[in-house]
């Protein structure tokens, strides 16, 4: 090669670089160079190769030497040049090699220089051009793996974490194809996945990934290859995550050691190194160490860029966190600004603390990191100085910060996407609290409680309401109903796609992958173009329409309801409580005893072997009222109002897992040691639950749906335990067969049972309904919620994922099973449970478990609730009469594990269902005709 290089070069000497040479010897030149690291005598070459074939009019060698010299300037860090190179080119072809490989390549070049220069939209869209040239061409599968990989990078870059796993598992399935389960190609493919669910914060899924990904390489390529390196990289930030701080330097000093010796000092790769050191010197407070490291990026950069940099930023941003927890924060606030000028352009110049106007604001996760950041160091400085203007500009701090999130929000349309963005936006709308909270204790102003309510319903469920909204938008902006089929028919195939892709227990489907790719894209063009041509339907989908403390009394004033709402932070349970002329705002320092205090009781309302065995125990009977009536000191007793008739309460964090209605309002009846006797909150008045305070003016779908109940009951086999029979494991349910019988023939309801019921059953009727009640089994997956089931047999289990892509006309389901109101718990979010899978399927009021549910038991409060929703009683109060009925019916299962699990999430409207006939009905019907008759007879002969 050297030798090839040489007489190459003396050609070109004595030619004079004229096109005596032709462009594939300046080509294989160019080669020549980059494969020795010339990379400028390389992007000479692959110029000289571009200048003759442009003039010879070699459309394709001019399209390939143009990405060659891009790839050059990319490894030199010159992105700027590759950027206007590659831009000068596609100029140049103008509709030349539209559909050539060529082509996409330079795309794929643009893609990953844009993502180096944090232009994330722009590498998105060239990745999707690259693609569209190739996807059904079998001759070029390897650079289809290749750009799948680029759109993985932009969208993780845009922190589109379901996108970019989609993107990347895509590849992954292509390269295994190619190359083969074990080659370096599949290992780069691993290390990406491990870097998304790394950001996904499921470190061990990340570390799986990032080990199997490290195993290929080295024995690929060796431990001393670039790649290596960058998965070392990875791997020292996720032990940095996990609190391995000696473990991740270990790492970087590896990685560092890699990058040096094949790029040098000075190389933009080692940026990535020298600022993850930083960051773990700060956390173990060798905060001189820290700034040391970001110096060192400080010079790379300066070497490197003409222009501002999200990266530089983002460096910037480094340093002014660590010289905020020195306590240096009028120092911190100049590199806070200097990092947001970068990103947005220049603001505040001379002020002590500048705040950027709102009108500069971009949808941008540096943005948003950087603010946050920035307002932390704002709020911790006012309690340094007990300054109220400082406290103040934390507060406009935190407002603008929100703001970033709403616009980052509205770029994202994958569940998982938005979970992560509402996991990030969590400690800001804390933030916002605690700076509202403190100001309002200073001010006594109810403008800050207002502001500090409203981030809180931020923090409520607002992946869920978004979907909700999204669906309400649709059918309440006035599309035409044709235009609405075409929505529907396109959302239906990829959600038919998403189930047969989730049902796959064991390699991915290529094809399906495929399919899924193409089909949502097309989607997403249709919504794209919903917005632009129904400006009411854009309106409607990105108006989360947060409700005023004036709009909350207005509605609850009529029906004398409560609502307490409680916010559960780092540091702080914040309290808010909401009524008829009344409204108060608390908060509780969050201790490991508050915390003790909850999953003791949970332990004990949930522990079946502990409710059967030591039911009449009088340690386990104090321990229950003491741990009650405690938590309703700590969490109700200052907020709730005596004049309200009913509770509507939005729980957070671990308060997920409480039910109130337990709670003991009073010390009155404890020592006799009934359980049917003690004052719980119920007997003061119902409780329902909500989502969000959204809900008090959710709209009604109008969906029609037959006034009609259907109930399913599948038939198990399996001996049962009749003091042990609960519905949480597959053995016969005695009772549950019972209870839907009794409830279809009270409504006249409809009754699918036995083995003959089977999930497709369910899902192609189910939406015919306005009441659905389910007796089965039911399990939850913690890990993977999505996995969660409703169990018609042991091969046939309706999971959650299947039930987000359905779509429900119920007005009420009622999910007679074990623990369908429990799941994994979503900072900012909520439990991921079966019920919530329901409330995404379109039902608005949901009767759930939060444990175990003993079968019997179950099924007379079922029977119960049924007797008083016919009699025209709301839902709540329906509910909490049939446990009060239960307790009062000298029932000997009376500790609250066995009646207290089912609570209501929804309205307290009534269910308005025909009713069946009893004999006793049809016999005072009878009667009742028959005096009409005698009656009329007798005037008829008395007026004759």
């Amino acid at each position: 090669m050297k030798n090839y290089v040489v007489i190459l070069f003396l050609l070109c000497s004595i030619y004079g670089y004229t096109q005596e040479i032709d462009t594939l010897s300046y080509d294989k030149l160019g080669v020549a160079f980059r494969a020795e690291g010339k990379m400028n005598e390389a992007i000479w070459a692959f110029g000289k190769a571009k200048e003759v074939a442009l003039n010879g009019q070699e459309w394709q060698v001019y399209a390939r030497a143009a990405h060659q010299q891009g790839w050059c300037y990319f490894f030199k860090a010159e992105f700027d040049s590759a950027d206007w190179m590659l831009r000068d080119v596609l100029n140049n072809l103008d509709t030349l090699l539209h559909n050539d490989i060529e082509r996409a390549n330079i795309y794929y070049c643009l893609s990953a220089v844009s993502a180096k220069k944090n232009k994330n939209s722009f590498s998105l869209g060239f990745a999707q051009k690259a693609i569209d040239i190739v996807f059904d061409r079998e001759d070029y599968k390897p650079d289809l793996a290749k750009f799948y990989n680029a759109l993985g990078t932009a969208y993780s870059s845009k922190f589109d974490f379901q996108k970019a796993l989609e993107s990347h598992f895509l590849s992954v399935e292509i390269k295994k194809e190619v190359w083969g389960d074990q080659s370096n190609e599949v290992a780069k493919s691993y290390n990406n996945i491990g870097v998304i669910y790394r950001e996904m914060g499921e470190l061990e899924k990340a570390l799986d990934y990032y080990t199997k990904s490290l195993n290929i390489k080295i024995e690929k390529v060796g431990e001393d290859d670039p790649g290596v390196a960058a998965t070392y990289n990875n791997m020292a930030i996720l032990y940095q995550d996990m609190g391995d701080l000696d473990q991740s330097i270990d790492l970087l000093l590896k990685s560092l050691a890699i990058e040096r010796a094949i790029f040098g000092e000075k190389s933009y790769a080692l940026v990535d190194k020298y600022g993850v050191l930083a960051t773990v010197y700060k956390k173990k407070g060798l905060y001189q160490e820290a700034l040391n490291y970001n110096e060192k990026c400080f010079n790379i950069w300066r070497s490197i860029f003409s222009e501002n940099h999200d990266l530089y930023a983002r460096t910037l941003r480094s340093s002014g966190d660590i010289y905020a927890e020195m306590g240096e924060y009028v120092t911190a606030y100049g590199y806070y600004r200097k990092s947001l000028v970068e990103l947005l352009g220049e603001f505040g110049s001379g002020d002590k603390i500048p705040i950027p106007d709102k009108s500069l604001l971009i949808g941008k996760m540096d943005v948003l990191f950087t603010l946050s950041n920035y307002s932390d160091a704002v709020l911790n400085h006012y309690y340094n100085r007990g300054d109220k203007d400082i406290l103040i500009k934390a507060l406009q701090l935190y407002n603008l910060s929100s703001e970033v999130v709403d616009m980052i929000r509205t770029g994202y349309r994958e569940e998982v996407s938005r979970l992560a963005l509402q996991d990030n936006a969590a400690d800001v709308y804390e933030g916002g609290i605690t700076a509202a909270y403190e100001l309002y204790d200073l001010t006594e102003e109810e403008s800050y409680l207002e502001k500090a309510f409203t981030f809180s319903e931020r923090n409520k469920s607002t992946v869920l309401q978004s979907f909700i909204i999204e669906n309400q938008a649709l059918e309440f902006s006035k599309i035409p109903d044709t235009v609405l089929a075409r929505e529907q028919n396109q959302k239906q195939e990829l959600r038919q796609l998403e189930d047969e892709i989730n049902s796959l227990e064991d390699e991915l489907d290529q094809s399906l992958l495929n399919q899924r790719y193409e089909s949502k894209k097309t989607y997403e063009a249709f919504i794209d173009e919903l917005e632009r041509n129904y400006p009411d339907y854009h309106q409607l989908k990105y108006d989360l329409g947060f409700l005023s403390l004036d709009e909350i009394e207005d509605i609850i004033e009529d029906k004398n309801l409560g609502l307490i709402e409680f916010f559960w932070g780092e540091e702080w349970v914040y309290i808010f409580s909401i009524s008829t002329n009344k409204k108060s705002f608390h908060r509780k320092k969050l201790t490991d005893s508050l915390i003790s205090e909850i999953n003791q009781f949970r332990s004990t309302i949930s522990d079946a072997d502990l409710a059967i065995t030591k039911e009449k125990d009088t340690d386990q009977y104090d321990k229950y009222v003491a741990q009650s009536r405690q938590l309703y000191i700590t969490y109700l007793e200052d907020v709730i109002n005596p004049a309200v008739n009913t509770l509507m309460i939005i729980p957070d964090g671990l308060l997920y897992t409480v039910p109130f209605e337990l709670l003991l309002t009073d010390d009155k009846k404890l020592n006799i040691r009934d359980y049917s006797a003690l004052p719980y909150l119920m007997r003061k008045c119902p409780v329902r639950y909500g989502y969000s305070s959204h809900q008090l003016k959710e709209k009604k779908s109008s969906n029609e749906a037959s006034k009609r109940l259907a109930a399913f009951s599948p038939l198990y086999d399996g001996k049962i335990n009749s003091s042990l029979a609960s519905r949480s494991s597959i053995s016969a349910l005695q009772y549950a067969r019972e209870e839907a019988q009794v409830v279809s023939d009270k409504f006249s309801g409809d009754f699918y049972e036995g083995d003959s019921i089977t999930k497709e059953v369910f899902k192609n009727n189910a939406p015919d309904y306005s009441v659905l009640h389910l007796a089965m089994h039911a399990f939850t997956d913690d890990n993977n919620p999505m996995y969660s089931g409703m169990i018609f047999s042991q091969e046939e289990i309706l999971h959650a994922y299947e039930l987000y892509n359905m779509e429900l006309n119920a007005d009420l389901v009622v999910l007679s099973a074990c623990n369908t109101g429990m799941g994994k718990l979503i900072k900012g979010e909520g439990v991921m449970s079966l019920a919530r899978a329901f409330r995404y399927a379109g039902v608005p009021n949901i009767v759930m478990s939060q444990w175990a549910a003993d079968d019997e038991t179950a099924s007379k409060i079922m029977t119960l609730f049924y007797d008083h929703l016919a009699s025209g009683l709301p839902k709540d109060k329906a509910l909490t009469q049939a446990k009060i009925d239960y307790l009062d019916s000298n029932s000997r299962k009376v500790h609250p594990y066995f009646w207290g699990s089912f609570v209501l999430v929804g309205d307290d409207e009534g269910v308005f269902l025909s009713r069946a006939f009893s004999f006793k009905d049809y016999f005072l019907l009878g009667v009742i005709a028959f005096l009409f008759i005698a009656i009329g007879w007798s005037l008829y002969t008395y007026l004759k």
